[in-house]
């Protein structure tokens, strides 16, 4: 054969193989595509997830996502319709186990008075942080602290915030509790003026059980 027709044969069979990677590419690609969310399992039918945080909560390296659904045709912010808290680990094959869950903690949607917002969800050095803040005049913010339980593969509570202040006043107390050691701390406050800012006028400490308590036991009734 001529060198002429070495090089077309060549060539020929070079663009043959380029459209079978191509090909092979894009049924890839389609597949991928394809793949249904592993997270869509854990969410019930009529409910959305309104907010997706992603982080590592179990501290294996592996995505792990913490979702907030919503109720299908509650976006009004009037509505009374709740809110459902949902705690996934990642697993390395890609699919996802539940670890937590909880239909109480998330206030509605129309439960956060002329403060407006809503959850604020994250994930900070491997810990679940829950912070909401409700109220007009008399104000009530909460923060809860969750961290994974490898014993019981569940989501534990490790501590809580809560403050609650009287804009009219200034006047506020303040409740700091540490579910792991049992230490609970109580101030109030008042704001200075001349200080700009709020000081303590009195402060106490006390004590709480260490027993368990996980993210499906708790709820938003310190902020009432």
């Amino acid at each position: 054969m001529s060198s002429h027709g070495e090089f077309t044969h060549g060539r020929s069979m070079r663009m043959r193989l380029m459209g079978v990677t191509l090909a092979l590419l894009g049924t890839a690609s389609a597949n991928a595509s394809e793949q249904p969310d592993a997270k869509r399992k854990f969410v019930p039918a009529g409910w959305t997830v309104e907010k997706e945080i992603p982080g590592d909560l179990s501290g294996d390296g592996v995505p792990d996502a913490v979702l907030m659904l919503v109720e299908d045709g509650h976006r009004n912010p009037t509505d009374e319709a709740g809110r459902t808290l949902v705690v996934l680990a990642g697993r390395r094959d890609g699919s996802f186990e539940q670890i937590g869950m909880s239909k109480k903690l998330l206030l509605c949607l129309q439960c956060f008075g002329a403060m407006d917002g809503g959850p604020a969800l994250s994930i900070q050095r491997g810990v679940l942080i829950v912070d909401q803040l409700t109220g007009s005049r008399e104000t009530a913010s909460g923060v809860w602290r969750f961290r994974f339980d490898p014993g019981s593969k569940r989501m534990r509570m490790i501590g809580l915030d809560v403050r609650k202040t009287d804009r009219a006043t200034g006047v506020s107390t303040f409740d700091s509790t540490n579910y792991l050691n049992g230490k609970r701390i109580t101030e109030s406050l008042r704001y200075d003026k001349t200080k700009d800012k709020d000081v303590v006028v009195g402060k106490k400490a006390g004590s709480v059980g260490t027993a368990p308590i996980f993210l499906e036991d708790v709820d938003a009734g310190p902020l009432e």
